[in-house]
């Protein structure tokens, strides 16, 4: 295939959609791509296969994905590694080769203390609590298909964006690879004013304005606080396709105490107890669903007219699994309100299930059999569940995490 791109005269902004959509260009009749032999449709998806976003080398993984469950079963306690000098030094050694993350060595306690828990604040960099079994980072995505020629470049240069789901962390995300600091992907608000409000290779449109998926890791007090307030003030939500949410282990309020679990999308920030007594109240009302306040973050839904999939991930540790059934059978009647009286609904589908086993910080610092646990206990004070976590965090395990992941979709109203 012949390249025929012409470069750019000068560092000045141009549009390459422009400039080529007016010159000549090479049918290409000489490739399979366009002398028939493979039919459109097929070239199509050869293109979008080739700018498919996919993990960098160096991105890392937490664990091999055998420790990922699709469904709730209890998952069997991880095996004690080899205790030997040598043993650990494979162990190291075999971890650093696959890229699995394991913690930072715990604080040296006391003689006659037992360490129960991390003692460090997690950071970004160890991973918290951007690195999950279905997320990693950094990922990247090939452009040289857009180089091949003019013809190409003409059907593929908006891909990339279209399809690409954007990931944002709002807060805890990834650290920039160059100097360790918080990484662009942790402020949505700075990466679509720095990173996504370039001119696009469809003429008079934004970058922004191609986005058509993303997804928010998103603690509890963004999601009530600030999505909301985000939507009105950019309207580049408008275009959004599919949108999905993910509330992690600890994203939810209180998590470090396991207090209950507390969420109302009718409702407006759920950070004091008290609003687990509302949010009962509305779950016992006949259809699950009340008048949303002035503030609730179920109103954003309603600015977002073109959005085929609201995807919500509710996730949390084996101990508060009663809580979040209880709490999803009502997120599955939830309506949001869309426009031209239309709203978003499961239409009755249960919500997915799948488990994975966490990391050493997703632990609570509240012991879940409720026996009053400190952070360094002596032997005889320790209980069987106290015993359970310690011997998980000197492996790098956290607890078994499950998810229920909940999908609404547009209705025509009655």
């Amino acid at each position: 295939m012949a390249i025929d791109i012409e470069a750019p005269e000068s560092d000045d902004w141009f549009n390459l959609y422009e400039r080529l959509e007016t010159a000549e260009i090479n049918p290409q009749l000489s490739s399979p791509f366009y002398n028939g032999r493979i039919p459109a449709e097929i070239r199509t998806l050869i293109f979008e296969f080739a700018v498919t976003e996919f993990p960098s080398p160096c991105a890392r993984t937490v664990k091999p994905i055998t420790w990922v469950q699709h469904s709730h079963e209890p998952a069997p306690i991880p095996a004690t590694p080899n205790p030997s000098a040598v043993g650990n030094v494979i162990e190291r050694v075999r971890s650093r080769i696959s890229g699995v993350i394991r913690p930072p060595g715990v604080m040296r306690p006391r003689r006659g203390m037992l360490p129960l828990a991390v003692s460090h604040t997690p950071q970004p960099k160890d991973g918290f609590d951007w690195l999950r079994f279905d997320n990693t980072e950094p990922m990247e995505v090939a452009t040289a298909l857009l180089l091949t020629c003019r013809r190409v470049y003409l059907e593929t240069h908006n891909l990339p964006l279209l399809q690409t789901q954007q990931r944002f962390y709002c807060r805890r995300g990834p650290p920039c690879r160059s100097d360790g600091s918080e990484g662009p992907r942790s402020n949505i608000e700075g990466f679509i004013t720095n990173l996504l409000s370039d001119p696009s290779p469809v003429p008079g449109i934004k970058q922004k304005d191609l986005v058509r998926s993303v997804r928010l890791f998103i603690q509890q007090y963004w999601l009530e606080d600030r999505l909301l307030h985000l939507v009105l003030s950019d309207n580049w939500f408008a275009n959004l396709e599919h949108l999905r949410i993910t509330l992690r282990r600890g994203d939810w309020w209180d998590w470090e105490s396991n207090a209950t679990l507390r969420i109302n999308p009718f409702k407006g920030n759920c950070c004091h107890a008290h609003t687990i007594r509302l949010m009962h109240q509305d779950m016992a009302t006949e259809n699950g669903n009340v008048e949303f306040s002035v503030g609730a973050w179920g109103r954003a839904f309603s600015h977002m007219s073109k959005l085929k999939t609201l995807t919500i991930d509710f996730e949390t540790s084996e101990d508060k699994r009663e809580e979040m059934e209880t709490l999803v059978t009502w997120a599955l009647k939830w309506r949001f309100p869309l426009s031209s009286s239309r709203y978003l609904s499961t239409g009755g589908q249960p919500a997915d299930k799948i488990s994975w086993r966490g990391l050493p910080h997703h632990f609570s610092h509240q012991c879940v059999s409720g026996c009053r646990r400190t952070q360094y206990r002596t032997p005889e004070e320790e209980c069987p569940k106290c015993s359970e976590t310690r011997q998980l965090i000197s492996q790098g395990y956290g607890p078994q995490l499950l998810v229920w992941t909940c999908v609404w979709k547009p209705v025509q109203g009655d």
